[in-house]
């Protein structure tokens, strides 16, 4: 987790990009005769946005299935991050990562994220 955080902080995103939104809650994937779920084509390009927020989509699932763990050793890193990216001096696109993130541990975590 703490490797995640480095890697957020290090990546820059000067510009706005598309794809800076969150995709919560998209349809259910469709399966294909086998049973198995078809893979979704996403036209969505890659851009170094969409990157940061991956990679905090993956501190999420880290969050998800080791609550407590995540809590004693990713925590304080994990929100030092938020902090520093939603203050005003910063740009748009890291604003919005770490009000991103915040959401995420707030949901998450609950009481523990404050």
């Amino acid at each position: 987790a703490t490797l995640i955080m480095q890697m957020l902080d290090k990546i820059p995103c000067t510009t706005v990009e598309p794809g800076i939104h969150r995709r919560r809650g998209g349809p259910a994937p469709e399966e294909d005769s086998d049973g198995e779920e078809k893979e979704v084509e996403d036209d969505t390009p890659m851009t170094t946005q969409s990157v940061r927020f991956t990679l905090t989509e993956v501190a999420g699932a880290l969050m998800r299935s080791n609550r407590e763990e995540f809590s004693e050793v990713a925590l304080p890193t994990y929100m030092e991050l938020v902090k520093s990216l939603v203050k005003q001096d910063r740009s748009e696109s890291d604003r919005c990562l770490g009000f991103y993130m915040a959401d995420d541990a707030v949901a998450i975590l609950g009481e523990k994220s404050v």
